[in-house]
């Protein structure tokens, strides 16, 4: 994809007087911080698919001092209206650091997300320490196929964890990787599916 294409959306910022979306849907998309929090204000459901935002002080891609990716953290702690956010990471634009989780259940209004969806989340991921919030808000976490055999290990515990409760007293999520046994998938998009209605 050209320069042109992954950057469309900041072209037409420029012509925007005032966004109050509350659904914002980003495609293969770089935008800089600050466009970002322009068009995001009153966002309730974001969806960010293969996109990169960054600390550009000036919107330019590469010709800052500051080019570096803004965290997952950083973008839901300006989102106070956010009841939905998912998303399909990137691997060279990830916004997934090893702080993700511990600073977003830190984050007062994470507790009012209903859905948490993201595909090719990397190792760093906790998954120990979201497991521990599952109460509270819907999780459907595809991990990489870059994951490494004792990262696999860690989440196939969660997993059979989750499928040798009867009963849950919390939401069961969907966490999947590349190498789950078809039947464990299977289970799990079950018990996904079941206690959302489906």
């Amino acid at each position: 994809m050209g320069y042109y294409a992954r950057n469309c959306v900041s072209l037409i910022i420029p012509q925007i007087y005032r966004c109050d979306t509350t659904k914002l849907f980003l495609d293969s998309q770089i935008l800089a911080y600050n466009e970002f929090l322009f068009l995001s204000g009153s966002v309730e459901i974001l969806h960010l698919d293969f996109c990169g935002i960054y600390y550009n002080k000036n919107g330019t891609v590469g010709k800052n001092e500051d080019h570096r990716i803004v965290p997952l953290e950083k973008l839901v702690k300006t989102l106070v209206n956010l009841k939905q956010i998912a998303g399909d990471i990137d691997p060279s634009h990830s916004y997934i650091t090893k702080n993700t989780v511990k600073e977003l259940l830190e984050t007062p209004h994470f507790s009012k997300l209903y859905h948490f969806h993201f595909d090719r989340l990397p190792e760093v991921f906790d998954v120990d320490a979201i497991f521990a919030y599952l109460k509270y808000t819907k999780f459907c976490l595809h991990f990489a196929g870059t994951i490494s055999e004792e990262y696999k290990v860690r989440i196939e515990k969660i997993v059979d964890e989750i499928l040798q409760t009867e009963t849950h007293d919390y939401k069961p999520p969907l966490i999947t990787f590349d190498g789950l046994a078809a039947e464990k998938k299977r289970k799990m998009n079950c018990l996904y599916d079941h206690s959302s209605g489906l």
